[in-house]
């Protein structure tokens, strides 16, 4: 719909790639960087979105609206309503905020490459780290709702697990399988896409992981 695209635009314009004006970006210069930064939030936004339209509330009064003078279905829909547009709240306050800290482990300023050197290696990098987010937030998303506590501390603690892990996995991709180079002069100096496919592959292939096994 043209409301959740406006918002998805708003988002990676004034949070995540706050450096530069995607439009002008895409449409004025053409810049495939940008618009493989953008396929990435929009990936892991529709994770959120999925999690949050599947996920179902708990069967204890929780939020308050069963104690009103309400029919059952239409508190039960009340409910629903109100758990799924928090579910994709938290998602999309994980990402803002997963893509901040990504900006300081990074040896390198992604934005910067995105707009200035149409650096498609580093669009892929952050795509390929904002779908793995998407993918292990919305694993912990997908559970019934229970309690916004509940929720919240799960959500917290596979957050904090993630922004541990994530330059574990960098020094994994820099120094096992791409040993003898650098994973940042790959994609800052070379603009190598191959490195930044493997580094994306390796982030989502963990995610993929953490989502089926833990």
């Amino acid at each position: 719909t043209r409301s959740s695209d406006f918002y998805l635009y708003m988002k990676n314009d004034k949070f995540i790639l706050n450096k530069l004006s995607i439009l002008k970006e895409i449409y004025d210069d053409r810049n495939s960087a940008t618009g493989i930064a953008v396929f990435g939030n929009y990936v892991a936004s529709s994770l959120f979105l999925a999690v949050a339209l599947t996920g179902e509330p708990g069967k204890e009064n929780l939020i308050g609206f069963k104690s009103f003078d309400l029919n059952a279905d239409v508190a039960i829909i009340l409910e629903g309503t109100i758990v799924t547009l928090c579910f994709f709240a938290i998602g999309q306050l994980a990402q803002i905020a997963f893509a901040y800290y990504y900006s300081k482990i990074t040896p390198y300023d992604f934005q910067m490459e995105i707009r200035d050197k149409n650096n498609s290696a580093a669009g892929i990098s952050l795509a390929g780290a904002l779908v793995a987010i998407g993918i292990i937030v919305a694993r912990s998303l997908r559970q019934d709702f229970i309690s916004f506590a509940e929720t919240g501390t799960l959500v917290g603690m596979e957050f904090l697990l993630s922004l541990l892990l994530l330059p574990i996995l960098r020094f994994f991709t820099d120094k096992i399988i791409l040993r003898g180079t650098s994973l940042s002069k790959e994609i800052v100096e070379d603009q190598n896409i191959g490195a930044a496919v493997i580094e994306a592959c390796v982030f989502i292939s963990f995610a993929g992981v953490v989502f089926y096994s833990i």
